[in-house]
């Protein structure tokens, strides 16, 4: 499926077009008033957008956008993709989730908690667990 590169909508009413591109979820940009964090996706597989676009209509967390850069492939690079998102985020913290991946509803709560404790640069792995950890 081939998508323009500008499936980004401003802030959370780019949640509202699934991947497909039809508005299939209720108005929320009323609850964007300010954006704090910008959630940054890029993405060569769309597919797995819905998954990250599901735990981000849930987060505890509303003062988000999601700006997302599909398959940038063959026209551009991981770091021009990445470059274009970070320069239009409008979030005082920048928060990278990949396609497939599925952060939990107080997540994007817990990365601004984390940030205003100690504001600065920091870089955290996200993905999934395939076994429990031993403690």
């Amino acid at each position: 499926m081939e998508k323009n590169t500008d499936y980004l909508g401003d802030g959370i009413s780019s949640l509202q077009q699934d991947i497909h591109g039809s508005t299939t979820l209720p108005d929320m940009k009323t609850i964007m008033e300010e954006v704090k964090i910008s959630v940054v996706t890029p993405s060569i597989r769309p597919e797995g957008l819905a998954r990250v676009r599901d735990s981000l209509l849930v987060q505890t967390f509303p003062h988000f956008e999601w700006l997302v850069e599909i398959n940038w492939t063959g026209r551009t690079d991981f770091n021009t993709a990445m470059n274009r998102m970070i320069r239009r985020a409008r979030g005082e913290l920048i928060v990278s989730i990949q396609d497939y991946i599925h952060i939990p509803e107080d997540g994007l709560q817990k990365f601004w908690d984390a940030y205003q404790e100690k504001p600065g640069f920091y870089t955290a792995p996200v993905g999934k667990i395939i076994e429990p950890l031993d403690t």
